[in-house]
């Protein structure tokens, strides 16, 4: 006679616990230091060749933050809704609608880099953006970031591509239709 175990019922609704992977630590990760993992960036080499630290926080981020400007909200959202960018030659941006894009790269560069820190352009009481001999020297300007650097940073803190050479290939072309 062969010997049955007693079947146990088990409920659908409950998850039936894993055993914890062999490489993973016995408790749970601390909320610190889940924070400290997650704001320290990754090293990643721009096209200038420079390496930065850079923060992956993606558009829904940018989004929640108020950052998109209201002109490109339908790109935004249709980006989102999609899971995919859209291409360069699909885009039709008035010039205002250039002008938004290029503040929200600036804004989405200052709050990616983690080292160095990448700071908005300092202005004046009247708003006027101060010149360089006005700046503090040890502090580097989103306006003293390299274009090519600042798209690619942009690309790579939204979820977007991570192929450099596809990125070089796509930023070449916009900047040909800008030019």
């Amino acid at each position: 006679m062969v010997d049955k175990k007693p079947s146990v019922k088990r409920n659908p609704r409950v998850t039936p616990r894993k055993e914890p992977d062999p490489g993973v630590a016995a408790g749970p990760t601390s909320a610190s230091q889940w924070r400290r993992a997650s704001s320290g960036g990754t090293p990643i080499r721009v096209p200038s060749g420079n390496v930065a630290l850079l923060k992956r926080p993606g558009l829904q981020a940018f989004l929640a933050q108020g950052m998109v400007p209201n002109s490109l909200m339908g790109y935004v959202t249709a980006a989102l809704k999609s899971g995919t960018k859209p291409k360069t030659e699909d885009l039709d941006l008035s010039p205002e609608m250039m002008r938004d894009m290029m503040t929200l790269v600036d804004a989405v560069v200052c709050q990616a880099c983690v080292e160095p820190r990448v700071a908005p352009v300092p202005t004046d009481a009247k708003g006027q953006q101060l010149t360089p001999e006005y700046r503090e020297q040890s502090i580097l300007y989103v306006d003293e970031v390299d274009i090519e650097d600042k798209m690619f940073i942009f690309n790579y803190s939204v979820g977007g591509t991570a192929d450099v050479d596809s990125f070089r290939e796509e930023s070449a072309t916009a900047m040909d239709n800008v030019s």
